[in-house]
């Protein structure tokens, strides 16, 4: 265990702050990807004292709208809305005087390698200081800055329950009563359940725990506007009533306080039974019976393990070079981001689109994603950030969840 930072982001196109940043109990994170001077998307770098980059990690792209499901199970993105996105990045501290800095980039610039002065991305740089606030007691605090009001934390008795290195999965409800926490359990379950049938979960299980907060709200309903439910939720419109948003700095203050020297991620359960459900700092998912487990693994690819979606629907980000680390702009085996991967007698690029559909289901690179029909490509034809019903992720996937997980295992 080193010096470990959560660090609680808000950011946008143009600008980012700092919520929080907490001094963890955690194994030291690894960076499984570099940046390079044309990516696009988002990403944060730690910058040490003397000026070394120590640290990149993927963060949710702030160029592209709301994700959506339709009927059939398919992902796609609504109308890009500038609005404020959230993370929450688990970095090595490399002690005082380090700093943070948040990039994004939409289109790949030209890359002229006669002109010395490499494109900037960076949108802000932040000092990395830690709170120092001494460990709280999880049964005597409550929100940040509000009357104390402890409520009720579990760790399920499975998993890694008893592996002190273990990733906490912070369950957290919201539009559920207080005499509704049964209903609330059962999702969990139904969640959990999930994780234990799909790889590389399944084979990773020590790595993670269960814990359960029973904040109860004052109503159970959630519309088109922030209502007295706890952590505001409310669907967005758009045409498409699918989304639903949270109050992410309150998430991510609850995380502070109940997990304020532990490594922990949130998911909020929204009690719903349409579907809907948002990415950020903490996942959120409705209780629709068919699709809601498969929502929270998907939204957890993006807020913990740094991927991007995989299906080419919704074109709108002009990303001509994506950052995430299952994505990739050129095919040829010398620049393909996972070439350790693919065979020696695989074609690439191994389907192009308009292809018939492949008759294996090898690793190699195949056109569309990112929300790009074309020039961009994928892994493997189907995985879990494609298509959220895909039984599992593909093997790239796989491969970049067991190296972030590995690092929890007792």
């Amino acid at each position: 265990m080193g010096k470990i930072a959560r660090i609680s982001l808000r950011y946008d196109t143009a600008s980012a702050r700092i919520i929080g940043i907490d001094l963890i109990a955690a194994p030291a994170p690894v960076s499984l990807f570099s940046p390079t001077p044309t990516s696009t998307g988002a990403w944060l770098t730690v910058i040490d004292s003397d000026g070394n980059e120590i640290f990149h990690k993927p963060l949710p792209d702030p160029f592209v709208g709301g994700e959506v499901l339709d009927e059939s199970g398919a992902m796609k993105r609504l109308k890009e809305r500038r609005t404020p996105h959230f993370a929450s990045v688990e970095a090595p501290w490399p002690g005082p005087r380090s700093r943070i800095v948040v990039h994004a980039r939409e289109v790949a610039p030209r890359w002229d390698r006669a002109v010395s002065a490499t494109p900037t991305s960076e949108i802000a740089t932040l000092p990395f200081e830690p709170r120092q606030e001494p460990t709280a007691d999880p049964s005597l605090v409550g929100l940040v800055g509000k009357s104390a009001k402890a409520f009720p934390v579990t760790i399920d008795s499975r998993w890694g329950h008893d592996n002190p290195k273990a990733l906490h999965l912070v369950f957290m409800p919201e539009g559920f009563l207080a005499s509704e926490m049964t209903l609330f359990h059962k999702q969990v379950d139904i969640v959990a359940k999930l994780f234990e049938q799909t790889r590389p979960y399944s084979n990773l299980l020590r790595a993670l725990k269960i814990a359960r907060i029973e904040i109860p709200s004052e109503v159970n309903n959630i519309g088109n506007s922030a209502g007295r439910t706890f952590f505001k939720a409310r669907f967005t419109s758009e045409g498409i009533t699918r989304v639903i948003e949270i109050d992410q700095t309150i998430a991510s203050e609850t995380i502070s306080n109940y997990f304020r020297s532990q490594s922990a991620r949130g998911l909020v359960v929204a009690n719903t039974t349409t579907y809907g459900g948002s990415g950020g700092a903490a996942a959120v998912f409705s209780c629709e019976p068919r699709w809601s487990p498969h929502i929270a693994i998907h939204e957890l690819g993006h807020s913990h393990f740094g991927l991007a979606d995989e299906y080419s629907e919704a074109g709108q980000a002009a990303t001509k070079d994506p950052v995430e680390p299952n994505v990739c702009a050129d095919f040829t085996r010398a620049r393909l981001k996972w070439a350790n991967l693919v065979s020696a007698d695989t074609p690439l690029p191994t389907w192009s689109a308009g292809d018939p559909d492949p008759s294996d289901a090898r690793i190699g690179a195949y056109e569309g994603g990112k929300y790009q029909v074309n020039g961009i490509w994928r892994p493997a034809f189907n995985c879990k950030m494609r298509h959220v019903e895909t039984p599992e992720f593909c093997a790239v996937c796989q491969d970049i969840i067991t190296r972030t997980l590995q690092v929890y295992l007792g």
